[in-house]
Formats: structure tokens, C-alpha cells, sequence
């Protein structure tokens, strides 16, 4: 650990602050990809619940008492439905409120997945930046010295790599949650347009029943 330190201590300006952008975003990608995953996982279960009372077909107070828990996709639709269902009497003007809910609940899902995107496609230029100007460092000092050896041009040109090396490390999870992320929010979102249809007929035929 010790020797990293120095080695880091060792490198120029524009490499260290390049380094610690990079070290930020890495911070900052990790945290998100490990919220977002706790937070889709809760979405999931929910829906998934929701949906099980769906199927084996439990009554609409059941329904609203497990989505009160906490927010998700199908939370939102039932949300939508007991709010605006009993002043809405036209059933495609509620389907138009309920796919709004799960617009917007798609939406708040995605909010941090773009801090991702950015990181997944700005990281590794931020390295090659430092990769650059790191060869370029290491050219300066061949000069300098007017002469050029293995050694010397070695160690520059490792040092300078380094900077690349931290932006892919940077950008590959960033990329690969990102698109893993994406997938899902958009899969459970269809799914939970799917499941509107039956929710929204079976407040109709609770309306229907009073």
C-alpha cells in the first residue's frame, strides 16, 4: 500500500488529478450501481407480490394494502387506479392515467442510470488524456536527458498507461450495469402495463358490484 502511495505521489499534476477524477467516478459509479440494485430488487419483490395477488385473484383492499408498502411499478398503477378510478367513468381515459403513473415511475427509475451512461462513455477518455499527456512527459524527459534507454522510456510509458487503465476500470462496470439496469426497468415496465389491463377491469367490476 505504501509503495502504491509513493507511486502516485511520484506522478506529475495533470496524472494525479486525472487519477483522482477517475477515483471519484469509480466511487460515485459503485454507489449507484449498488442502490440502484437494492432498489430494483425491492421493485421487483413488490410487483411481483402484487401480481401474485392478481392471479389467485384476492380482492381490490388486499391489492391497495400490499402496494401501500412501498413504491414500485404496479405500486404506482394501483396508486393511480384508487385515486382516480371512481371519478374517471370512460375505462380508456383511466388506461391513459395508469400508463402516465407508469411513465413517470420509469422515469424516476432511470434518474441515476444516466450517471452510468456518463461515466461508461467519458472515463475512458479521460484516461486516454492522461495516457497522453503521460507519452508526452515521458518524450520531454528523453529529451531533456538526450538520450533514450529501455528503462527510462519504459517506466514513462507504464506510467502514462496507467491513466487507460483506470478509465476502463471505470467505464466496463459502468457499461455492463447500465445496459443490465435498462433492461430490466424496461422489461418490468411492460410487464406492469400488462398487468394495468387486469387491475383496471377489476376496479371496473368492483364499481360495477356497488
Amino acid at each position: 500500500m505504501t509503495g502504491i502511495w509513493e507511486y502516485v505521489l511520484g506522478l506529475g499534476p495533470v496524472a494525479k488529478a486525472v487519477l483522482v477524477i477517475l477515483l471519484l467516478f469509480s466511487l460515485v459509479t459503485w454507489t449507484v450501481i449498488v442502490y440502484k440494485a437494492i432498489q430494483l430488487f425491492i421493485l421487483n419483490r413488490r410487483d411481483r407480490r402484487i401480481l401474485y395477488l392478481l392471479d389467485v385473484g384476492e380482492g381490490w383492499s388486499s391489492i391497495e394494502a400490499e402496494a401501500m408498502y412501498g413504491s414500485s411499478f404496479l405500486s404506482e398503477v394501483v396508486a393511480s387506479v384508487s385515486r382516480f378510478g371512481r371519478r374517471v367513468e370512460d375505462r380508456e381515459e383511466l388506461m391513459d392515467i395508469v400508463l402516465s403513473s407508469i411513465d413517470g415511475a420509469r422515469e424516476r427509475y432511470e434518474s441515476l442510470l444516466v450517471f452510468l451512461a456518463i461515466a461508461g462513455s467519458s472515463s475512458p477518455f479521460i484516461g486516454l488524456f492522461g495516457t497522453v499527456w503521460g507519452i508526452m512527459d515521458a518524450f520531454k524527459g528523453i529529451g531533456k536527458v538526450g538520450g533514450a534507454s529501455l528503462a527510462l522510456v519504459s517506466r514513462g510509458i507504464a506510467d502514462a498507461l496507467i491513466a487507460t487503465a483506470c478509465g476502463l476500470f471505470v467505464a466496463i462496470p459502468s457499461v455492463i450495469f447500465y445496459n443490465i439496469f435498462q433492461y430490466f426497468v424496461k422489461k418490468w415496465s411492460r410487464r406492469a402495463e400488462n398487468a394495468a389491463i387486469k387491475i383496471v377491469n377489476l376496479i371496473g367490476r368492483v364499481e360495477e358490484k356497488k
